[in-house]
């Protein structure tokens, strides 16, 4: 899944996760939508949400944090094969 992100709005971060209530019409309902959004702040990642989404409401913002960088390392698996 994309992350949202709009460096005019605000520099990417961080990473958000979005709720909101995307407004629909006579023929398709409302939707729950969740989002993923680079941004600085909580509110930084609501105004990016607002700007793409305009007909948006209920917007609730937390933060997720980035996964950890995996680094590979052979010589850390080599010593744990030796100590077998």
């Amino acid at each position: 899944m994309k992350a949202l992100t709009n460096p005019s709005v605000e520099p990417p971060a961080r990473l958000f996760t979005v709720s909101f209530v995307a407004l629909g019409t006579i023929l398709r309902p409302a939707v729950r939508r969740r989002v993923q959004v680079l941004a600085a702040t909580n509110r930084g990642a609501k105004r990016i949400v607002k700007v793409r989404y305009p007909r948006s409401c209920d917007l609730s913002a937390s933060l997720v944090p980035r996964p950890p960088a995996q680094k590979c390392s052979a010589r850390g698996q080599r010593n744990l094969f030796q100590r077998l």
